[in-house]
């Protein structure tokens, strides 16, 4: 039987690099300008981010290069710098403690960023150089990028559809023709089939936290697999269905919880409330509003 729990994205996790010897103590001044500080504290929430977005550890030279190009940078602008600190000081949090779906749109979203800043921006430029010896880029274009994480929960997404369905798993030279095939692939796309590969690790982890972490939700998908999937050519298809309704259980919670906190005056993006999850849940379901 599958374990739920310990398919597809728990066994995908990138690397966790813990502090190096060398890395400065949190309050450590490591730079100071313009009236503001930069500290020992900041550094460590850059390399939190770091650890998140990278495939591989950075060695004790890279991080010691890391904390010069910051430091740099802060030199040069630390007005800019200093008001950036909170958002970034928010976004290590998330890295740290944040949930799968959480870091995989935080992971993502940093990726397209860079991406999009590098060409004008020299200091993004050099952490883009980083970002690619650290990390394997399968496709690129049109602003997005599918990493070797994001071809991984896709076919997490798949080993559970074929488990399900008693269908045989794809080898992992089914995988490797796949990924040698998708640059050329990738370029002749339209935008939304680019983005399903592009955001796949978000919608893997939709589909585990979103479907098939609740057991009536999980006995819907069970019986939408069963009754699709036939050969092993049903699969990817019946994968990327059960996906998009994990994004559609995310898109419907925050509706939810955005309508009710207008009507209470709250910040709806602070937490998933109950009423929400019940309420995407019957929509998933067939259930009605």
């Amino acid at each position: 039987m599958l374990n739920w729990q310990r398919a597809g994205i728990a066994g995908l996790a990138l690397c966790t690099v813990a502090p190096a010897a060398a890395d400065p103590a949190p309050d450590a001044v490591l730079a100071q300008a313009g009236g503001f500080t930069y500290t020992g504290a900041n550094l460590a929430d850059a390399l939190a981010i770091d650890a998140g977005v990278l495939e591989t550890p950075l060695s004790e030279a890279e991080r010691t290069r890391i904390q010069e190009i910051v430091v740099h940078g802060f030199k040069e602008a630390p007005d800019k710098v200093a008001k950036a600190l909170p958002a970034i000081h928010r976004n290590a949090e998330l890295y740290r403690h944040g949930s799968a779906m959480e870091q995989a749109l935080a992971r993502e979203a940093h990726w397209e960023a860079v991406l999009k800043a590098a060409p004008t921006d020299r200091i993004v430029a050099q952490w883009l150089d980083v970002m690619r010896q650290h990390g394997t880029v399968v496709a690129e274009g049109d602003g997005m990028v599918v990493t070797k994480p994001e071809l991984q929960a896709m076919f997490a997404s798949d080993d559970i559809v074929a488990e399900v369905a008693g269908q045989p798993k794809p080898a992992d030279s089914d995988h490797d023709a796949l990924a040698a095939g998708l640059p050329d692939r990738f370029a002749a796309m339209k935008p939304e089939e680019k983005a399903r590969y592009a955001h796949a690790e978000r919608r893997h982890a939709a589909l585990l936290q979103n479907i098939l972490a609740y057991s009536d939700l999980r006995a819907k998908a069970v019986t939408l697999i069963k009754a699709s999937v036939h050969k092993p050519e049903d699969v990817a298809p019946e994968a990327r269905a059960l996906e998009d309704d994990g994004m559609r259980f995310a898109e419907e919670i925050a509706r939810f919880n955005q309508q009710q906190a207008a009507i209470a005056g709250l910040d709806y993006k602070t937490k998933t409330t109950a009423e929400g999850i019940n309420f995407a849940s019957r929509k998933f379901l067939g259930q009605g509003p």
